[in-house]
């Protein structure tokens, strides 16, 4: 069937912009609010030092233009668990991050962000693995309040999915946030901050489609040359919290308590599918221990008149809660265990319905900017036959 924007979606939008505009009126403004875009969570500080942090960016300034490098690379060594069974049951179609034992590259980007006049803020990122654009946008945030970003950027609805790669607690973010989280497309952002600790995010986008399997994801749509296929999709966020819970998902900074909600919706218009996704999250930091809780849900049904090939015969409803809990140790090692219960299939019980257990310790090395950790996933499919489909890996990663 042929769903149209429902009722909720635009009761959610008017609800932002009507929140937006009371708190911007009866709170004081952050004129000292870092936003970095919203294509990523990137810390300001490392270890409190914000100088050490400058010193590790290769930096141009001229006159009212300022430029810097921008490179991640992460590299990985792992194997099956256990070894010479695992083989045959890891597959990378069915959400694992290896096959068989041996070495990859996940990650390889080199890019540059810059300023112009102080307040006009871009970025243009690629990775070189697959030749994608990771970020491609410009913004003007002269105001905290009312910040625009316009072009390819990560969309504003799940935390998990918003935070930096690199700034997660374990070698990778949570699975199921990877795959059920829109991330980039090409498309308009407005977003807000005030000094009573809360931020919007408002976007209107390109629509996308998903993978076949559940794995696959979202399918990204670049809309470089235009948006071909599909209609539009609208996203709203809002968070608070009681203090600084950006940046690396650990407590690196060791501070004193800090809580933060949040909460996201989208309407989706693909080509193939039309759909809705809705999430709610908390995260706690305190001393060295940080703490993160995300539910995220969303349901498509098939387009009546798609525009491309079908991805799904019947309207399909999906489910993932993610806990996750850390420690971050004054010797600047860290240590993380996560479980994700997911449900691929509200109508059916099968064992695509899997719970993952991930622990992880790492070493830090400039604060964020380097780290090496040991991380073992483990799959539990919760209906049908068991697969052996561990993972043990070593991931090396290095950014500036």
């Amino acid at each position: 069937m042929n769903a149209t924007r429902p009722l909720w979606s635009r009761a959610l939008v008017a609800s932002l912009v009507a929140l937006a505009a009371l708190v911007g009126a009866l709170a004081p403004l952050d004129a000292h609010a870092d936003v970095d875009g919203v294509a990523s969570r990137v810390a300001t500080t490392v270890d409190g030092d914000e100088a050490k942090r400058k010193a590790l960016i290769a930096q141009i300034e001229l006159d009212r233009v300022k430029l810097a490098v921008r490179t991640q690379l992460q590299l990985r060594a792992g194997m099956p668990v256990p070894p010479g069974e695992g083989d045959a049951d890891n597959h990378l179609l069915r959400g694992d991050l290896l096959e068989r034992p041996g070495f990859a590259v996940p990650r390889a980007r080199f890019g540059i962000s810059g300023e112009l006049d102080k307040h006009i803020k871009f970025a243009m990122v690629t990775d070189m693995t697959d030749g994608e654009l990771v970020a491609g946008w410009i913004g003007y945030d002269k105001w905290s309040f009312a910040r625009i970003y316009a072009g390819s950027q990560t969309v504003p609805f799940a935390r998990s999915a918003m935070y930096s790669s690199v700034d997660a607690a374990l070698a990778e973010r949570a699975r199921s946030a990877s795959t059920m989280a829109p991330f980039r497309q090409v498309g308009l952002t407005l977003a807000g901050s005030y000094d009573l600790g809360l931020s919007w995010f408002l976007g209107a986008y390109n629509g996308w489609n998903r993978g076949n399997l559940f794995w696959q994801g979202a399918v990204p749509n670049a809309g470089l040359d235009g948006n071909r296929f599909n209609g539009l999709s609208y996203v709203g966020r809002v968070e608070y919290a009681t203090g600084d819970v950006g940046g690396p998902v650990a407590d690196q900074a060791r501070g004193p308590f800090r809580i933060g909600f949040g909460g996201g919706g989208y309407y989706n218009d693909g080509g193939t599918i039309a759909g809705w996704g809705a999430s709610a999250d908390l995260i706690l930091k305190v001393r060295g221990l940080h703490v993160l809780v995300e539910y995220i849900v969303d349901d498509a049904s098939p387009d009546k008149e798609p525009t491309e090939p079908t991805v799904i015969p019947a309207s399909l409803r999906r489910s993932a809660l993610i806990a996750e809990a850390g420690y971050y140790l004054p010797s600047d090692v860290s240590i993380a265990v996560r479980g994700e219960l997911i449900d691929t299939n509200a109508d059916v019980d099968d064992n695509e319905d899997e719970m993952w257990l991930s622990a992880s310790v790492g070493y830090h090395l400039l604060g964020n900017q380097a780290r090496v950790m040991l991380n073992y996933d483990h799959r539990q499919e919760m209906d049908g036959e068991a697969l052996a489909n561990d993972s043990l890996y070593l991931q090396f990663q290095a950014r500036m």
